[in-house]
């Protein structure tokens, strides 16, 4: 049996799911969260067959039934009968990458010592989405006490390090030497 590969994964899903993607994956994740309360081991092909009972009856449920929201139903059977449900979290990062890239979505992480406040937030939204071109900043906080104060942007390989921590480390290499 082939290995399990997110990329590849994530590739056929998205294009399965055509102009839909972002409906199906919201979908997948609701209903990967909704079978992680059963148990992360499921695998074969009986799991499979009660897995997509319960999504089907999810989805009846729902009335979202759509072209998109059927292939993710399709997507997790498979994953459970293939044995990688376990890893389900490789492929959503994968997913959600390519989404937020054909979507013009940047996301970054900001750590803190303390949260920040929104103002804050809305200014660095602003800020990100002016100088990437992007549509939306997706935002996200990390905690950080080593920082000390002030704050670290992440966005893509890029940083940003406005923290004491930062100013503390140059100023010692300025009295240092």
């Amino acid at each position: 049996m082939a290995t399990f590969t997110a990329d590849r994964w994530a590739e056929a899903f998205i294009h399965c799911c055509a102009d839909g993607a972002d409906e199906g994956f919201q979908y997948l994740k609701v209903m990967a969260r909704s079978l992680e309360r059963i148990g992360s081991r499921l695998s074969g092909t009986e799991d499979a067959a009660q897995v997509e009972k319960l999504v089907r009856a999810a989805l009846a449920q729902s009335g979202s039934a759509s072209p998109a929201t059927e292939i993710a139903c399709h997507t997790l059977v498979l994953l459970v009968r293939r044995g990688c449900f376990k890893s389900r979290s490789a492929l959503f990062e994968k997913i959600e990458k390519e989404l937020d890239r054909r979507n013009h979505v940047v996301s970054v992480i900001l750590e803190t010592t303390v949260p920040a406040g929104e103002d804050f937030k809305k200014s660095l939204e602003n800020a990100v989405k002016t100088k990437t071109g992007a549509v939306q900043a997706r935002i996200s906080e990390k905690s950080n006490p080593s920082l000390i104060g002030g704050y670290k942007i992440h966005i893509g390989t890029k940083v940003i390090d406005a923290s004491v921590q930062s100013l503390l480390r140059d100023l010692a290499k300025e009295i240092g030497g």
